[in-house]
């Protein structure tokens, strides 16, 4: 689980609540740019439609179909932009 993500002190946390299964309803992720946002959002998203046991070298359909969808994001550069009030 997260083996992409590396130096997030909060990757714990999630990974905590995934494999107690109790993971809240929402999460915001936020922070700096670069911070991985959108990359620790994609992976609990590929974690809880996972149909085995979430590694990252699964090969089940819902992984494959998620990781697809992470290089197209990536590929893309889709990112947000922060916006602040002057």
């Amino acid at each position: 689980m997260f083996e992409n993500i590396i130096s997030q002190d909060a990757v714990s946390l999630l990974k905590k609540d995934l494999e107690k299964k109790c993971f809240p309803g929402a999460v915001l992720f936020c922070g700096n740019r670069g911070s991985a946002k959108l990359s620790s959002a994609l992976e609990v998203a590929r974690l809880l439609s996972c149909q085995r046991n979430g590694s990252w070298l699964c090969d089940c359909p819902e992984c494959l179909l998620n990781k697809s969808k992470c290089a197209y994001f990536r590929s893309k550069r889709l990112y947000t932009r922060n916006f602040c009030c002057k």
